[in-house]
């Protein structure tokens, strides 16, 4: 798998940043969408990491608001050939994985180390290198493909650790005073940024109430990887909005899964109606139920009930005898 460095991915922001303020006139948007059609039509010809590297670069490059409402078709088309290639969100799953594995290696070699690769010809990946890539390029494009296997990846990374102890890879403090241009986080939090704009219905936390500032709310990173781990250990479906297509981890669900995640949600919605809610435990555990705050114990009071009722029962026979 190909390396991207931190030069590249000046080169890949560079190309976005020239493509996204690159003035049409008519005459010359028409001629650049048959330009552009014409590379799609030669895609065939190329590798699938090829295609995901090439089409990814035309979605994010598409992607500003002014070039966006000029380009819009071609964007489309971009998107539609991109989600029809396997692996295009494992692809940068993949990349990441790979570029921390490196800059761990990297973090760990003597500056005479570093110095032999580099006079090698040899790519060196710094952690920076690794950061920046998986925050500007791999989870933003990841962030424009509404697919179960974007879903996946987004959920292999909501239970990455790395971060959430407020220490980066290679144990430094993950935010520092003189972050002020894209503070690093944590890539779970990543991709809880990035699974909000997939258009999930009914996702765990309400897109109305994120944050639209790119923060993330207290609970919000646990709240998705709650609602991945049940998907994954196949107690519950999800679907897009708008589709009718339900899916479990790995694809489309069976129509067990589709009958038992019904089941499930109906169950939920009687148990919020007659007072009683599920208590979700790990994945793996059974569901129980549990009593919510302030429920009556009834079996409780039924029988106190009954031993009163004896009780005066008993006392008014004995009157009745004396």
């Amino acid at each position: 798998m190909r390396t991207v460095t931190f030069a590249a991915i000046i080169q890949l922001l560079s190309m976005h940043a020239l493509w996204a303020f690159l003035p049409f006139s008519e005459g010359g948007k028409v001629e650049w969408e048959q330009k552009m059609r014409g590379g799609f039509e030669s895609l065939d010809q190329k590798s699938d990491d090829e295609k995901i590297e090439y089409l990814s670069g035309v979605v994010m490059a598409l992607s500003g608001t002014y070039l966006s409402l000029q380009t819009a078709d071609v964007r489309r088309e971009a998107t539609r050939l991109l989600l029809s290639t396997p692996g295009h969100a494992i692809y940068y799953r993949d990349k990441i994985e790979a570029m921390r594995s490196e800059a761990l290696a990297t973090s760990k070699k003597s500056d005479q180390e570093i110095f032999e690769m580099a006079n090698a010809g040899r790519e060196v990946v710094y952690e920076v290198n690794y950061m920046r890539y998986a925050e500007m390029i791999a989870f933003p494009t990841l962030g424009m493909l509404p697919s179960a296997e974007t879903v996946g990846v987004l959920g292999h990374f909501l239970a990455d650790p790395e971060g959430r102890d407020g220490k980066s890879l290679t144990g430094r403090p993950l935010a520092l005073p003189s972050d002020d241009f894209l503070p690093p986080k944590p890539n779970a939090e990543w991709a809880v940024l990035e699974i909000r704009k997939l258009g999930i219905d009914r996702p765990p936390v309400p897109v109305a109430e994120s944050d639209g500032s790119g923060l993330i709310s207290e609970g919000e990173v646990d709240a998705w990887l709650g609602w991945w781990n049940e998907i994954a250990a196949g107690r519950r479906t999800y679907r897009f909005a708008g589709s009718e297509v339900e899916y479990g981890p790995d694809g489309p669900a069976t129509a067990e899964a589709v009958r038992r995640n019904a089941l499930n949600r109906r169950r939920d919605a009687e148990r919020k109606v007659s007072g009683r809610v599920r208590v979700d435990l790990a994945v793996g555990d059974d569901m129980k139920e549990g009593p919510v705050e302030g429920r009556r114990p009834w079996a409780g009071i039924l029988v106190g009930g009954i031993i009163f009722a004896a009780a005066v029962w008993v006392l008014a026979k004995r009157r009745g005898a004396g």
